[in-house]
């Protein structure tokens, strides 16, 4: 199909290859140029977890819970951004049932600059993508490496 099309989008990075017999191919970023945002500073007080964007069971939400949970007492998990698949009731009753209630931050949607100096005080950022889910097979750069954090995926 590609080589009877005038042009093909790609909207995520690495696919352009996929398309080389098309006439054009042009690439599309969906996600925000990079922010300058400072270095972590560790500092006293607790280990701070962050997941920043969508949240939802194919994006890991209920592992972070049973991470969270593995963690030293005290352990925080800050999330920033809001559940877009119907899974935060389950969520929030299985932080519950678990005595992880007390221990979540929840920051909600926040303007890009204000989201990524949130997440730029914690100490470990999570990308928990679950397996089967095609799109999160190469996950973008925002996902992973933006940041800086070590990633669990």
């Amino acid at each position: 199909m590609a080589r009877r099309a005038d042009a093909v989008v790609v909207a995520k990075d690495g696919l352009d290859a996929d398309f080389a017999t098309a006439p054009e191919t042009i690439p599309v970023r969906n996600y925000a140029a990079a922010a300058s945002i400072a270095p972590r500073r560790h500092a006293d007080g607790p280990l701070t977890l962050v997941h920043l964007g969508a949240l939802g069971r194919a994006r890991g939400a209920m592992t972070m819970l049973d991470a969270l949970a593995l963690c030293p007492a005290g352990t925080r998990l800050r999330l920033i951004g809001r559940f877009t698949d119907g899974s935060e009731a389950d969520f929030r009753a299985r932080a519950a049932a678990l005595g992880l209630t007390e221990r979540l931050e929840w920051r909600g949607w926040m303007p890009h600059d204000a989201a990524l100096a949130e997440a730029a005080t914690a100490d470990i950022g999570l990308v928990l993508f679950q397996p089967g889910v095609e799109n999160h097979r190469r996950p973008c750069r925002t996902s992973c490496s933006t940041a800086c954090w070590p990633v669990c995926r």
